[in-house]
């Protein structure tokens, strides 16, 4: 064995050390080095530029569409992407692009293609009718539908053209558009049945013709079509009308808004729906608005107040001078309402009432109103019912129908068709038809008509007042009021008027003419003077009395035979002749004083008295003839007078006299009476 120096062992134990030194050193710096390309090869790999991957139907596997963004960054735990400036597309059954969805940022997950982001949003419709904003949202996806929900700050704008050709909007320029614009908090939009709901805070407008308010807002949005077909809005709703001359508000728990092609959209509100347009208020179950239109119908418990002048009011002031009580509102109630420009139409069971004013019911009312909403006519059907107040008095009509006309400040007109009949304090009247001039206070009635004339205060006759003691009024009212019927008649304070067919029928005399005018005392409607002309017949129809007691200051005297039932005061008679005045005393109850003039005749319990005047006192129970008087006795004896002559016939002392000079003609049988009954004594 050959021995080996121990340094030359220690030396060659340090070489092998600093060898293995120095390969560690190589193994660490290569693998670091390698482990640094890979890494950057996988970086290389995991980021995309210009990224698009198609999207497809679950269910049929056909294409709906791309998503794509600037650049895809992978996120490993999670199996997503992250996608800058991501735009998504969406096709329709053409193939034509439907939506467009924008964002800066988004998280796609590959796994069920949704698409999420905290940030903002613009979605958009092919053609640029519709888009939509907001920040945070979520695009999901299944098997047969799509969601798109956004999270804040919503903001809609649908943009419709002006026209449309065949329910497909044409493109159009913005400002030919006319636009619905909605924001709101939240929103959720499913694409296959088109709806979407809108939550919190919701306004929508309708260009500048409609703006609505309401806590959410359900659309069917067709999306494809460019168009909104309906809008549901709950909680609060406040719809305010924007269109000049059309401006108001109307409230609700719902609202339904509704547009169809080629037609004008339609607002439903419902629970308690209530709505102020122009100078008028409302509230109904049901509200119908067509704002296009300018129409709206009111169903269920509708009430409509027009802020209208005083129907029975004076002639309107100067603006500047005119009160806040000038124009009490016109409250209307009804089934149904239907308003539009210049008319309003109420059906079942209407009643309005203006203040202290009017009243009226009815079954079925149009009101005609004017530019400046205020009140020009009326009309009402089916058993109209009216009642119209002034400071003076309250008429109080029922008829078939009423039309109520404005004509001048002046002028307003009520006319009544239907046999109406009407009553005032002072009247009671009833006719086929009827005018009344509210101003004039003036009632005309035509066909078949007939009034009452109340007196305000009725006072009966005393002892020695205008009928003498124990003298017979044959004209006397008793405590019925007086009835006029004829064709056709006007009233109005201190006259009434008749024409054709008058008749006064009165339970002991009666009064037949062709025409008369009755004199009505202001102060208590009592009658003081019946001018009665043309074919005039007055009847004294007899009642059983006592035969009148002489004056206290006269000696009773029997009348002679031939003039006995002339003067008989209980027996009937009737008055003929073109013309009758009656007189009627202080109180209005009785006639103080008759004349009858042209061709006049008389005829009583078979005597005939003629004239060209009859004049008849009740006081002193006085018949006075004139003008060529001639009386004709039951027994045949003739009293002729002349044009200077005055019969007169008094009833209280049963005589005859005579004024001027006259002729008796008697009959041979009684002028040879008395030699024949002398020649029979023995």
């Amino acid at each position: 064995m050959v021995p080996v120096d121990r340094r030359i062992l220690g030396l060659n134990r340090m070489n092998q050390s600093a060898r293995c030194r120095r390969l560690g050193t190589f193994l660490i710096i290569w693998f670091c080095t390698a482990w640094l390309v890979m890494a950057s090869a996988w970086a290389q790999v995991g980021v995309t530029k210009g990224y698009k991957a198609p999207l497809y139907d679950p269910q049929t596997g056909r294409l709906k569409g791309y998503i794509a963004g600037a650049e895809a960054r992978p996120i490993l735990k999670t199996g997503q992407l992250r996608l800058i400036n991501t735009t998504a597309t969406y096709l329709n059954d053409k193939g034509d692009v439907a939506l467009i969805i924008e964002a800066p940022e988004s998280i796609y997950n590959l796994k069920d293609s949704t698409i999420t982001s905290a940030g903002n949003l613009t979605v958009r419709s092919g053609n640029e009718m519709f888009s939509i904003t907001g920040t945070g949202f979520l695009w999901g996806q299944s098997k047969t539908n799509s969601t798109l929900i956004i999270s804040n700050n919503v903001h809609t704008v649908i943009r419709r053209p002006s026209n449309e050709t065949n329910g497909i909007p044409a493109r159009v320029t913005a400002g030919a558009a006319q636009t619905f614009d909605i924001t709101a908090k939240h929103f959720e939009y499913e694409f296959k049945s088109g709806v979407a709901l809108y939550q919190g805070d919701v306004v929508a407008k309708d260009g500048d013709k409609l703006k609505l308010t309401a806590g959410n807002l359900r659309i069917k949005l067709l999306v494809e079509s460019h168009q909104v077909q309906n809008v549901v809005a709950e909680q609060d709703v406040i719809i305010d009308l924007k269109e000049k001359g059309n401006d108001g508000r109307i409230s609700g728990a719902k609202a339904v808004y509704t547009v169809a092609p080629n037609a004008s959209a339609v607002v439903e509100v419902t629970g308690n729906a209530t709505w102020q347009i122009k100078q008028s208020e409302g509230k109904a179950d049901l509200l119908v608005l067509k704002p296009k239109e300018r129409e709206f119908t009111a169903k269920g418990n509708a009430n409509l107040k027009l802020l209208s002048r005083s129907l029975l009011a004076t002639p309107v002031p100067k603006p500047s001078k005119v009160a806040g009580a000038a124009f009490d509102p016109l409250e209307i109630s009804s089934g149904e309402i239907h308003s539009r420009p210049g008319e309003v139409i109420f059906r079942e069971n209407v009643a309005a009432i203006q203040a202290d004013k009017m009243k009226l019911n009815c079954g079925w009312m149009r009101v005609n109103l004017t530019e400046d909403n205020q009140v020009e006519g009326i009309v009402a059907e089916q058993r109209v019912v009216a009642e119209l107040r002034d400071k003076d008095e309250t008429v109080r009509i029922n008829g078939e129908r009423m039309v109520y006309t404005i004509q001048s400040p002046e002028e307003r007109i009520v006319q009544f068709t239907g046999q109406p009949n009407w009553a005032t304090e002072r009247f009671l009247g009833k006719a086929d038809n009827l005018k009344i001039d509210l101003m004039q206070k003036q009632f005309e009635a035509s066909g078949n008509s007939s009034i009452k004339i109340l007196p305000l205060a009725h006072r009966p006759s005393e002892a020695g007042g205008a009928a003498a003691s124990g003298a017979t009024n044959v004209f006397s009212f008793s405590e019925e009021p007086l009835e006029v019927l004829s064709e056709a008649y006007t009233v109005k304070p201190g006259a009434a008027d008749f024409t054709g067919e008058v008749r006064i029928q009165h339970p002991e005399w009666s009064l037949a003419c062709q025409s008369m005018h009755l004199t009505l005392s202001l102060t208590n409607n009592q009658v003081q003077r019946i001018d009665a002309n043309r074919n005039v017949v007055m009847e004294q129809l007899g009642r059983p009395v006592p035969d009148p007691q002489p004056r206290p200051t006269a000696k009773a005297k029997p009348s002679p035979l031939i003039f006995g039932n002339l003067s008989a005061s209980n027996a009937p008679w009737k008055l003929t002749s073109d013309s009758v005045v009656a007189f009627m005393a202080g109180n209005g109850s009785q006639v103080e004083k008759v004349e009858a003039r042209q061709n006049v005749v008389m005829e009583r319990v078979g005597t005939r008295a003629t004239g060209g005047l009859i004049e008849f006192t009740t006081a002193d129970q006085l018949i006075r003839l004139s003008d060529d008087p001639v009386i004709v006795t039951a027994k045949k004896v003739k009293i002729i007078g002349s044009t200077k002559t005055v019969l007169i016939l008094d009833n209280l002392k049963n005589t005859f006299s005579a004024e001027g000079p006259f002729k008796l003609q008697m009959p041979p049988e009684l002028i040879n009476k008395p030699k024949a009954a002398a020649a029979a004594r023995p």
